[in-house]
């Protein structure tokens, strides 16, 4: 008998779905909530990774309220995203998916657009594909990082940009404030 533990790759993803799946629960929960309680100050993302193919969604809320003042109080996001292919790819990597959350610090609003800076921390879970033919670096394969960047609202259209600054992996959404 071979006393050596075996990695099951297949079952390692499926029990990472599973996780990325409850958080998506939560996160959905935590919009419908946030959606009641706030009044046209939070947006829903669609997100495109271009280093690795990767699509995903985004919720910003601002739950805090301050009903006797002008100035906006910070937000907060959640994201969660999966791709296997570009880079990762060429890397023989795949199966990357990332969960960020972070905090929205709203800048001076120049109507009719408003403006936030966004920074937070990032989860990657990477799985290893077949080898590939460049060396992959390190930093890639840790679990943690963070992220820096903006999000702009106008009336009902939202857009974000963030860059995941250890592996400088850029990230753009198109949303719907709602």
């Amino acid at each position: 008998m071979n006393d050596m533990k075996v990695i099951n790759g297949e079952r390692d993803f499926s029990k990472g779905c599973l996780w990325v799946m409850i958080y998506l629960i939560i996160l959905v929960l935590l919009l419908f909530i946030v959606i009641n309680k706030c009044e046209a100050r939070g947006a829903i993302y669609l997100l495109h990774q271009p280093v690795d193919y990767g699509i995903g969604v985004r919720v910003d809320y601002y739950p805090l309220k301050n009903p006797d003042s002008v100035v906006q109080l910070p937000g907060f996001y959640n994201s969660v995203s999966y791709g296997s292919g570009g880079l990762y790819k060429l890397y023989g990597l795949r199966d990357h998916i990332k969960i960020s959350s972070g905090v929205l610090i709203p800048l001076r609003p120049y109507p009719p657009a408003r403006y936030a800076v966004s920074a937070g921390v990032n989860y990657h879970s990477v799985n290893r594909g077949s080898p590939g033919d460049i060396q992959v670096n390190e930093i890639i394969l840790r679990p943690w990082s963070f992220e820096a960047g903006l999000s702009v609202y106008m009336r009902r259209l939202a857009v974000c940009f963030s860059t995941d600054i250890l592996r400088w992996e850029p990230c753009i959404g198109i949303g719907y404030v709602f």
